[in-house]
């Protein structure tokens, strides 16, 4: 029983990367999710508009409606994913028991998180300064912001996850065990 309690104790190293994951897959969906919406919206739009009953008007103002809620909302949504993501690793990393000889380790994953960061960032950089893009990435200024700047909230976080999850150690080992 001991033995299956020491194993699997990597704290939070794995996780650096599974938030990068899920950071540059949901920028990347609202990118081009909002780029397909706003297509579709401006193409259905004209066409609706053309009978001119009040029907149409109704149907035109819920397009409307729901595209500009649709550009307005996501960027807050991807900010409060990120913020989650961040307070939940947050809150691993303080309950987890860790051993502070693993800190070294968990520099290593740092670093290698922060370099390859900088690939998805370099490709969400170039996704949003494509000219079919580029509207969409203005309508998303804290997605863009984070995601083009991943590299530096990676090794924020990390150095954030590694003063959390080791700096407790003279209390006992930390967490709430």
């Amino acid at each position: 029983m001991k033995r299956r309690k020491k194993m699997n104790k990597k704290g939070n190293m794995q996780d650096l990367f599974v938030v990068m994951a899920v950071l540059a897959l949901l920028g990347f969906a609202m990118l081009f999710t909002g780029k397909v919406w706003n297509d579709i919206n401006d193409q259905l739009a004209p066409k609706i508009n053309n009978t001119n009953t009040t029907s149409d008007t109704y149907i035109n103002s819920a397009f409307e409606n729901t595209s500009t809620l649709f550009n307005t909302t996501m960027d807050y949504v991807f900010l409060i994913v990120f913020i989650g993501l961040i307070l939940g690793m947050i809150i691993t990393g303080f309950l987890l028991p860790t051993h502070p000889a693993i800190a070294m380790i968990f520099v290593l994953f740092i670093i290698i998180a922060v370099v390859i960061a900088v690939p998805i960032s370099n490709a969400f950089q170039d996704a949003s300064a494509d000219d079919r893009l580029d509207a969409q990435s203005d309508r998303l200024p804290m997605t863009s912001h984070i995601l083009n700047n991943l590299p530096l909230y990676t090794a924020i976080i990390g150095i954030l996850l590694l003063v959390v999850m080791y700096s407790r150690s003279r209390l006992g080992g930390g967490g709430l065990v």
